[in-house]
C-alpha cells in the first residue's frame, strides 16, 4: 500500500451519480480535501495525471458471502474487490444456533481487523429465535448497525409470519433496514416433488425447481409486511420481470421498497443449465428467460432498480461440477467481486443501456444512501472519504480466470472481451491497487457504521 498523506488527481473526468466535470482533486489524510481547477501540489504531494481517465467513486457491493463454506475470506475477497474497483463490501454473516446478533458482529469485526483491506459492513442473518433477535435490535442500533437479513424460504415462515412482521417493524423503528431473500418454501417443495415424480432431478432442470411463482409469492409477502408496518425493506437479487412488477406496483402505492438485482440475471438465461458446464451457473434464484433479462435492463435504465449486488458466493470449479449434485443438494453461487463492475461497464455503459451517472448510482451511491454511509461514501465531494477509482474507459482485456484474485478458480465470463477497467483504486486516500498489482495491506479495512439512511 502506498501511504501518501497528499495525492493530487490532475485533469480527470470526475463522475458522480448526478454530474460529470473535468478538473483536479486533492486528497489529504484520507479525505477529499479540495475540488477545483489547476490545484497546485505541495512538495510532499504525489501527482497522478488522470487525463483520459474517468474518476469514479469507489464501488460499493452491498451483497457478498465471504465466510465458510465459500472459498473466499475477508482478505481474498478484498483483493478481488479492489482489483475490480470496489472499495466497500457488504457481507452476509451467519451465527450458530442460539448465538446473538451482536456476538456475531463482534466476531466479524475481529476477522476484519485481521484480514480485510476493503472497508466492510455486515448484514447479520436472523434465522432462529426471532423474539431474542428483536430484543437485540436496540443494541445493534447503538453500535451503528444498519441492517439485518431474513429468508422467506425457511419452512416455518408462514407459521411465524407475525413474528417476522414484528421484527421488521422494530428494526425500522430503530432505523435498521431489513434485507429479504424472496422465495417461497412451499412452492419450492412442490416444484421439487413434481420433478422427482418424473425423475428430473439433475441440475439441467434446476430452473424448474425454483419457479418464478415462488419468487413472486415471497416478494408479495415481504412487501405486505412492509406495508402493514410502514417499514423500509430491501429485496435482494430480484431475478424476474413478474417479481419486479410486483415491487413497482407496491412502490407506486407508497411501500418503501429498495430493489437489488444481480449480474448473472443480466447476461445469462436458463438455457445455460442444459450445457455441460451448467452447474457453474447455479444460483438462488436461478437464471430466468430472455424476457426477464430484457426487463431488468429496462428497469435499470428507468431507475426502477436501486443497486447491483454481486451476491459473490465463490466455490472451486470442482465443487460446483460435482456430479452428485442435484436440485435439492447443490452449491449455489459464483465469484463476481472482481468482474462485476468491468462487465457492467462494458455491457451497460458502452452499449448505451445505462449512462455513466447511472453506473455510479447503481454501483456506489445508492447503496451508500440506503445503508446510511452517504456522503462519507458513494460520492466525490469535499469531506468525503477518498474512495476513488481511476477508470480506463478504452482498455480492453480478454478475461481469463488466471487473472482473477478471488480464491475461486473459474469465471462465468471466461474469454469475454471486456472494455473498461480500473487502473488505480484508492481506499481512504491510500493506493491499494495499481496497474494490475495489489498494494493494500491485510488488516487495514474498517467496519463501517451507519450515519443515517438517505433514501
Amino acid at each position: 500500500m502506498i501511504e501518501t498523506k497528499e495525492l493530487l488527481i490532475q485533469g480527470g473526468l470526475f463522475v458522480t451519480s448526478e454530474k460529470r466535470w473535468t478538473g483536479d482533486l486533492l486528497i489529504q489524510d484520507g479525505k477529499i480535501a479540495r475540488l477545483g481547477q489547476n490545484i497546485k501540489p505541495s512538495t510532499s504531494c504525489r501527482t497522478i495525471p488522470a487525463k483520459g481517465f474517468e474518476v469514479l467513486p469507489g464501488g460499493i457491493d452491498p451483497h457478498t458471502h465471504l465466510l465458510p463454506p465459500f472459498v473466499d475470506d475477508y482478505f481474498t475477497g478484498s483483493r478481488a474487490a479492489l482489483a475490480g474497483g470496489i472499495t466497500t463490501i457488504g457481507c452476509m454473516v451467519y451465527g450458530k444456533e442460539g448465538e446473538g446478533l451482536l456476538a456475531v458482529l463482534q466476531q466479524q469485526e475481529k476477522l476484519l481487523q485481521e484480514m480485510a483491506i476493503a472497508d466492510m459492513f455486515f448484514h447479520p442473518y436472523v434465522w432462529n429465535s426471532l423474539d431474542k433477535a428483536q430484543r437485540e435490535l436496540e443494541d445493534l442500533q447503538k453500535i451503528g448497525q444498519s441492517s439485518i437479513k431474513i429468508f422467506l424460504l425457511v419452512e416455518d415462515f408462514e407459521k411465524n409470519k407475525q413474528a417476522y412482521q414484528s421484527l421488521i417493524q422494530e428494526a425500522s423503528r430503530l432505523g435498521l433496514i431489513t434485507l429479504a431473500h424472496c422465495e417461497d418454501a412451499c412452492l419450492l417443495e412442490k416444484a421439487c416433488q413434481d420433478l422427482e415424480a418424473i425423475n428430473h432431478t439433475s441440475l439441467q432442470y434446476y430452473a424448474y425447481s425454483r419457479p418464478v411463482e415462488s419468487e413472486v409469492k415471497a416478494v408479495e409477502d415481504a412487501l405486505e409486511m412492509a406495508r402493514q408496518t410502514n417499514s423500509k425493506i430491501y429485496l435482494v437479487h430480484i431475478s424476474s420481470q413478474k417479481a419486479l412488477d410486483v415491487c413497482l406496483r407496491a412502490r407506486n402505492q407508497g411501500v418503501q421498497v429498495f430493489v437489488e438485482t444481480r449480474p448473472i440475471y443480466l447476461y445469462f438465461t436458463k438455457e445455460r443449465y442444459l450445457q455441460k458446464d451448467g452447474p457453474l451457473y447455479v444460483g438462488q434464484p436461478p437464471l430466468r428467460q430472455k424476457e426477464d433479462t430484457e426487463a431488468l435492463w429496462d428497469a435499470l435504465k428507468k431507475g426502477h432498480i436501486d443497486t447491483l449486488g454481486s451476491d459473490h458466493a465463490p466455490w472451486k470449479e470442482e465443487q460446483k461440477m460435482n456430479p452428485d449434485l442435484n436440485i435439492r443438494d447443490l452449491r449455489p453461487g459464483v465469484s463476481d467481486l472482481q468482474t462485476m463492475l468491468p462487465v457492467f461497464y462494458s455491457e451497460g455503459v458502452l452499449k448505451n443501456r445505462i449512462s455513466l451517472e447511472q453506473f455510479v448510482a447503481l454501483t456506489s451511491t445508492n447503496a451508500a444512501k440506503i445503508f446510511g454511509f452517504f456522503p462519507q461514501k458513494g460520492t466525490i465531494a469535499e469531506g468525503a472519504d477518498a474512495d476513488l477509482v481511476l477508470w480506463n474507459p478504452s482498455e480492453k482485456r480478454t478475461l481469463h480466470k488466471e487473472d482473477l484474485l478471488s480464491a475461486s478458480d473459474f469465471s462465468l465470463h471466461e474469454n469475454w472481451e471486456i472494455q473498461g477497467w480500473p487502473q488505480m483504486t484508492i481506499r481512504r486516500g491510500e493506493i491499494v491497487y495499481e496497474n494490475k498489482k495489489l498494494l493494500g495491506v491485510k488488516g487495514t479495512g474498517k467496519w463501517l457504521k451507519k450515519a443515517s439512511s438517505r433514501l
